[in-house]
């Protein structure tokens, strides 16, 4: 290992649901095809505690219109990172390896994907199963920080 290389170690330590919603009446009506899940996602980085969280969430919108939400869930997960008090700090924040950050969201994700189908297998009339995606496009493609809510 070179002399200005990161090594970062991680252990997942807690996984939160933050919301977990849905509209049972509309559900009841809608068909598999009447609906698309939209997923969102973001990170925050305590440097001091050496945490990094990630958060997913997923919204279960009708096809047609996507401002019509069925359900929602949002699960955060906290990731203790053994090294992050020695990742360089810019202007832009700290430099983490942008791989490191894309391992911890997979992880976060496939999980997702599981607490979903077993939240809502008993709420939507079929079963509405996330897409299998690749975290380096989501990575490379979109805003990563969250607001406060």
């Amino acid at each position: 290992m070179s002399g200005n290389e990161l090594e970062l170690k991680y252990k997942l330590i807690n996984i939160e649901t933050i919301k977990f919603v849905y509209d049972s009446t509309q559900l009841s009506k809608c068909q598999l095809e009447d609906t698309r899940p939209v997923i969102f996602y973001g990170h925050k980085v305590d440097q001091n505690n050496e945490i990094i969280n990630i958060r997913v969430g997923v919204k279960v919108c009708q096809a047609e219109n996507s401002s019509n939400i069925l359900a929602e869930l949002v699960v955060d997960y906290h990731y203790k990172t053994i090294g992050i008090q020695s990742a360089e700090v810019t202007e832009d924040g700290l430099l983490i390896p942008g791989n490191f950050l894309v391992t911890l969201f997979s992880i976060a994700y496939s999980t997702t994907r599981g607490i979903f189908y077993e939240k809502f297998t008993n709420v939507f009339p079929k079963y509405i199963i996330l897409p299998i995606i690749n975290p380096n496009e989501y990575f490379e493609t979109n805003d990563w920080l969250w607001e406060d809510d």
